[in-house]
């Protein structure tokens, strides 16, 4: 995922896209100029991991956006982008499951692209 669009889901997930910067003492310890948080580089989620899957699904849902989610990923994707999706029969939904929730950085990622389709239609 690129850093576009890894902000795109931090913020679609109401999260701070950390900005960090080296403390005046240049110390591996790095502050957010937006909200303070300190850490050490760049402590922005990777979106590749089972946790920031489960974080997405959860906002989806909360937003009521997870059949919209579905409805781009199964019919209008495979058609735009290329996430190396299966040529499915009609309504193969065991194969599109498998294909959609077995990789969480493709899952992931796919959600971005989503994010990004609903900001090139302005909604």
């Amino acid at each position: 995922m690129n850093e576009a669009r890894a902000r795109l889901v931090t913020e679609y997930i109401e999260e701070c896209w950390h900005t960090m910067k080296v403390d005046l003492y240049n110390h591996p310890n790095c502050y957010c100029t937006k909200c303070g948080t300190s850490g050490y580089g760049n402590d922005c989620r990777t979106f590749a991991n089972w946790n920031d899957f489960g974080r997405i699904v959860e906002v989806l849902q909360e937003k009521e956006d997870w059949e919209k989610f579905l409805t781009y990923a199964h019919y209008i994707a495979p058609q735009e982008v290329d996430f190396g999706y299966p040529v499915l029969c009609g309504s193969d939904m065991a194969g599109f499951s498998s294909w959609l929730f077995t990789n969480p950085a493709r899952f992931c990622n796919l959600v971005g692209e989503w994010l990004e389709s609903l900001e090139k239609k302005g909604e």
